[in-house]
């Protein structure tokens, strides 16, 4: 896993496998956007997660299904205040202290991750960070979003 620090305190993350990447990231990512009550800003277990995300045939369709991951800094801090320091994995102590050696944690961050060398993942996931970090990007593509909206509404 690679990481670094992009313009306007993004923090990126690049890994050769998706695995590397999944197991990084699932935690946080799912206590800052799942769709399970369950897991939404909760502190969870690996254990907890995949018997919330395993089918009654033993799949699990979540670590195939998401090619990029990102959450704003304040999410990694909230889940940290509530994660007992003995459940945090290594994947997921090699992000906390990748992100601590590159940001001060009192400032205003984005963490994303994406496959090494996956340009079309990698420039979805910065446009997250933008859209959160910077309000002229977000101011932007929410008047696209509007205008996109009405264009299309005439469309017959």
């Amino acid at each position: 896993m690679k990481s670094q620090l992009l313009d306007g305190n993004i923090i990126l993350f690049t890994a050769q496998t998706q695995k590397e990447l999944s197991m990084t990231f699932f935690r946080i990512q799912e206590f800052y956007e799942s769709k399970n009550p369950k897991l939404k800003n909760k502190p969870f277990t690996v254990f907890e997660f995949l018997n919330e995300t395993m089918q009654d045939s033993g799949d699990i369709d979540y670590f195939a299904y998401w090619d990029g991951f990102n959450f704003p800094g304040s999410v990694m801090l909230e889940w940290l205040e509530k994660m007992p320091p003995d459940g945090i994995t290594i994947y997921e102590r090699r992000l906390i202290d990748s992100v601590f050696s590159l940001v001060d944690k009192e400032t205003k961050f984005y963490v994303i991750g994406a496959p090494e060398g996956d340009k079309a993942t990698l420039k979805h996931e910065i446009c997250h960070a933008l859209y959160y970090l910077n309000g002229d990007f977000k101011k932007e593509m929410t008047e696209d979003r509007k205008s996109t909206r009405l264009n299309s509404s005439h469309v017959k």
